[in-house]
Parts: structure tokens; sequence; C-alpha cells
């Protein structure tokens, strides 16, 4: 514990001292710290670059790469994806279309008609007065028109 009384002995010695000698030590010990850090982190960077570079290191490319040669890479890349995308796009869209031909023929199919269903539009037809009248005034008509056309 030695160590620790003399710092604590020398910060209340600059505790005491006038401004000028604080400034002083501000400044020496702030370079310090900074110098420290910047120390630590050039470390860092040795450490962490040399396996960077071995990752992204490419093979000698004898052709010179100008701007445009990148350009067309890059859209090469983008057409390729674009196409895959398109081409997933109409996949569903056919599946879509197939799924909803599907439906629709089962709902028009006269074989989803059941007799309840028959029955209940007989129910609603002789519930209401007015479209029983209308259904048998219908029906006067068609035999009167059938008879009409045997006649002639």
């Amino acid at each position: 514990m030695g160590y620790f009384e003399n710092i604590d002995k020398k910060l209340k010695e600059i505790q005491r001292s006038d401004e000028k000698t604080k400034q002083r030590w501000l400044i020496f010990l702030s370079s310090v710290s900074m110098a420290l850090v910047i120390l630590l982190w050039v470390l860092y960077l040795k450490a962490s670059l040399p396996t960077l570079n071995k990752k992204t290191e490419k093979v000698d490319n004898p052709k010179e790469e100008s701007i445009w040669i990148i350009f067309g890479e890059g859209l090469k890349v983008i057409m390729k994806n674009m196409e895959k995308d398109i081409g997933e796009a109409t996949r569903k869209t056919q599946e879509t279309v197939e799924k909803i031909k599907e439906q629709t023929n089962k709902e028009n199919s006269p074989a989803l008609e059941t007799q309840t269903e028959k029955q209940e539009e007989k129910k609603v037809n002789s519930s209401t007065p007015l479209a029983s009248q209308a259904t048998s005034t219908t029906e006067e008509e068609k035999s009167t028109s059938t008879n009409n056309k045997e006649t002639q």
C-alpha cells in the first residue's frame, strides 16, 4: 500500500499548489493518457491488419482495371440478381393464377350445388308473397308463350 499512499500524497500536493502548476500537471497527464491510447490503438491495428490483408489479397491480375470494367462487372451482378428475382416473381404469379383458376372451377361447378341450397331457395321464394306471385306470373307467361308458339 506504500505505492498508493505516495500517489495520494502527490495528488494532495498538486491540489495545494498554485494554478500554473496544476495546469502543467493537467497538460502532462493528458498527454501521457493520449499517447497511451494511441499506442494501444496502433498495436491493435498492427495485430488485425495483416489478417485482413490475407483475406482480401487478390490474385495478381495482369490487365489494368479501370472504372468501366468495375462498373460492367457490377452491372452483370445486378442483372443476374434481377433475372433471379423476376423468375421467382413469375413463378409465384403463375402459381397464384393456377390456384385462382382451380377455385373458380370449383365454384362454377354444378356438382357443388346441393339439395339444401335448392330447398333454401324455395323457402325464400315462398316466404315472400310478392316473390311467389312473381314466380307464378312468370310460370303462367312461360306456359302462355309456349302455347302461342305451338299454335303458330
